[in-house]
């Protein structure tokens, strides 16, 4: 008789080594896919964070926006004037020549943002959208110079409106970031942040933050929009109880048409996420305000602490953290009352908490990965389809991009593998390559090649607490569009805030634009950084269909300098302009217009395939 091996799988306890011993097999699944356009996904997904920024990192996560806090001393770290309360506010509305009459001393001004120049520089060049919060002192009460916190004499509000109206206006005249997101002050409802006031002080505080910044907007920047942000509450916003509720409703009643925007935070407490959302869409309708964006503007507790698979108690049964904030990410992708406009994770670090996305040596935790993979799928706005799944256990949305990318992105947040059957025909009837990304217990949004999908109709795995995101082309393309993750854009002529980093931000509802009309010479340009191999490339004006190239010619190049002959001629017709070529490995690509009309040339969207 022979030996009886025994084998121990350890760390994997019950039906999980059972399953993988083949005792059980994993249950099975379906989603259908719906070929009717459902919304929109949420259209920014950055994080809190200092003025460090790590860009490599912050652009390879996907990240397209970020909020910072600008304390009064921030930026002004003593009264700019020697003489308290001056200049008065209607001085400064009245002053016609504001930029050099010295009523305001721009050099003081310089000289503040000088260290955080590089800065806001680099956040420009990335085409991040930035939100500054802002407060009269830090999360202590009583810093900073303001002689009362909240203002209570006319001096503080002269005071305090000067320093909004600086700020603002040094970002965005004086210089071009283009800071169009304000929040007034971050969780008022929360004394640990430095609020000192009642519920009717901050209303008064928030009437003169806005007419501050819009009185910038309206004589220097007319016909752009900036989007105040209020109360930016801690969670949840309208408790049974009424406290934060109640805060939100006056304030919304009250000053109302002195913000059009609504954040809120949200810390994982067993809640779900979209409870949130919803009350806050609700407290805008119910104001009249059901245009209003709303954003949270904070969110976390997605602690990963201890393994990839960390279990925080903050998350439902025995579903990892980083799992349930993907989940969250695609309810936040649905339409009505559960959709964001944005979000803002807490906190990107480093830290040696586990909240942040960097630890203390500035390396990614796991949740890095997390967001990555949903972000991949749900970013930037793109049109989503409904995915009905036949279990609750598994949450889906499916997404296309401009370059006819399709993602379908699917989470398991129970213990129990899942075999899923997809029919995506009603969207998609063809068949295609697929690239697989994971995240569960041995993955952190690792690639690979995916099953492949055959009339409109894939079959993949999923284990239990993990998701997974299919990605594949429904325009024909061998394989997806190159990632632009450090691409950086340039033209011989721009329109003023629709710089060439525009055709590389994932987004359609911006864009590159000469800004004047198309010439022969005109120029754009795209530096991949390294050698890629490349064969096509297609420029995208959905939302300016009159702006594609009356001609062209592409070029590509290995230095930036020498270009030799042109790989391809010809000229647009329509919104979308396809251009293919013979296989080319160049680091340089540019476009030159080869014609003249009186339409501009813009660029929505900058594709290269392989």
């Amino acid at each position: 008789m022979g030996k009886l091996t025994c084998t121990v799988l350890r760390g994997l306890e019950g039906d999980n080594a059972l399953r993988l011993l083949g005792v059980f097999a994993d249950s099975s699944a379906t989603i259908s896919v719906s070929g009717t356009q459902m919304g929109i996904s949420t259209q920014y997904i950055g994080a809190n964070s200092g003025t460090s920024y790590d860009s490599g990192k912050f652009k390879d996560v996907g990240f397209n926006s970020m909020r910072i806090w600008d304390d009064i001393t921030e930026f002004e770290p003593q009264n700019d004037s020697s003489t308290y309360g001056s200049p008065g506010i209607d001085q400064i509305k009245n002053d016609t020549n504001i930029s050099s009459s010295g009523l305001i001393p721009w050099s003081t001004w310089d000289n503040n943002f000088s260290s955080y120049q590089g800065f806001f520089d680099q956040i420009k060049n990335d085409n991040i959208r930035l939100m500054i919060s802002l407060r009269d002192t830090g999360n202590n009460h009583g810093q900073g110079w303001l002689k009362n916190q909240p203002p209570a004499t006319s001096a503080d509000w002269n005071e305090w409106w000067e320093h909004v109206f600086a700020e603002v206006y040094w970002l965005n005249v004086r210089n071009n970031y283009h800071v169009d997101d304000w929040e007034v002050f971050n969780e008022p409802d929360n004394s640990g942040q430095g609020w000192n006031g009642t519920t009717a002080q901050y209303e008064t505080f928030v009437q003169y933050t806005s007419d501050a910044i819009r009185n910038v907007y309206s004589r220097f920047l007319p016909g752009r929009t900036p989007y105040i942000y209020t109360s930016a509450l801690s969670y949840p916003q309208a408790p049974a109880n009424g406290a934060s509720g109640n805060w939100q409703d006056n304030v919304f009643s009250t000053v109302g048409n002195d913000f059009n925007a609504l954040s809120y935070h949200y810390y994982h407490s067993g809640a779900e996420f979209s409870n949130g959302i919803n009350i806050a869409h609700s407290q805008a309708n119910n104001a009249g305000h059901s245009d209003y964006p709303v954003w949270i503007t904070e969110w976390g507790s997605y602690d990963e602490t201890s393994s990839q698979q960390g279990i925080d108690p903050n998350c439902d049964s025995n579903e990892p953290c980083a799992v349930r904030m993907i989940d969250d990410m695609i309810l936040g992708s649905q339409p009505g009352n559960h959709y964001l406009t944005g979000s803002e994770y807490y906190v990107w670090g480093p830290g040696s908490y586990g909240d942040s996305i960097l630890d203390g040596n500035s390396n990614p935790r796991t949740v890095y990965y997390a967001l990555r993979l949903g972000i991949r799928a749900l970013q930037a706005g793109k049109p989503t389809y409904q995915s009905s799944t036949s279990t609750s256990d598994l949450d889906s949305i499916t997404t296309k991009d401009s370059s006819g990318n399709i993602y379908l992105l699917t989470t398991n947040t129970s213990g129990t593998s899942y075999t899923v059957n997809e029919d995506l025909s009603a969207l998609y009837a063809g068949s295609a390559s697929t690239t697989m990304y994971r995240y569960d217990g041995s993955n952190a949004d690792s690639s690979a090649s995916g099953p492949a999908i055959s009339s409109g109709h894939v079959s993949f795995s999923i284990p239990a607490n993990g998701a997974v995101l299919l990605a594949f082309n429904s325009n024909g393309n061998s394989g997806t569009a190159l990632d632009r993750t450090g691409w950086v854009a340039s033209a011989s002529i721009a329109n003023t805030a629709e710089w060439p980093s525009r055709a590389l931000d994932g987004d359609l509802t911006t864009r590159y634009s000469t800004g004047t009309s198309q010439t022969n010479g005109q120029s754009f340009q795209v530096d991949m950084q390294t050698q890629q191999t490349f064969s096509k490339i297609v420029l995208d004006a959905t939302n300016s269909p009159n702006d594609y190239p009356r001609g062209y010619a592409v070029y590509v190049s290995n230095d930036g300098s020498n270009w030799g002959s042109a790989v391809a001629t010809g000229a647009g017709s329509g919104a979308v302009t396809t251009i293919t070529f013979s296989s080319q490995t160049a680091r340089y690509i540019k476009v030159v217009q080869t014609a003249s009309t009186g339409w501009w040339w813009s660029i929505d969207e900058f594709n290269v395939y392989p």
